[in-house]
């Protein structure tokens, strides 16, 4: 008999992180909100003589969660569109941009390092 050994692990908390992309502005408070709401729930139900406290802990939590969300609703839409979306718009306007003297960038070109190098540059800025 062969023991066979699953080779799936939990990934741990720091790879989780190393992972992580801001989606939108509320991304990293959503990444602290979570736990501590599910704690201070688990703490609730574990600690009776507590129980008031952490649960209006917990609902002042949600609360604070939705405020933010309405904050930014209400002042700054964009910012709770995730990076590629609001890279893809930004885009989309700069070629909309019909006649105007900004020159439109290519941002899906591939970066080329830059090979050219000329001769004595350092002797030429100093007028040698």
């Amino acid at each position: 008999m062969t023991e066979e050994r699953s080779s799936f692990s939990f990934p741990t908390y720091a790879s989780a992180v190393e992972r992580m992309g801001t989606k939108s502005i509320l991304s990293p408070l959503l990444w602290i909100a979570v736990p501590s709401f599910a704690f201070t729930i688990i703490g609730a139900y574990l600690m009776p003589d507590m129980r008031t406290l952490l649960v209006y802990s917990a609902i002042g939590l949600l609360v604070y969660v939705l405020l933010a969300y309405m904050y930014f609703a209400l002042r700054e839409p964009d910012r709770l569109q995730s990076e590629e979306f609001r890279i893809d718009s930004r885009r989309i306007e700069l070629l909309g941009q019909q006649g105007s003297d900004i020159p439109v960038l290519d941002l899906q070109a591939e970066q080329v390092k830059n090979t050219y190098l000329p001769e004595n540059t350092e002797e030429k800025a100093h007028g040698g």
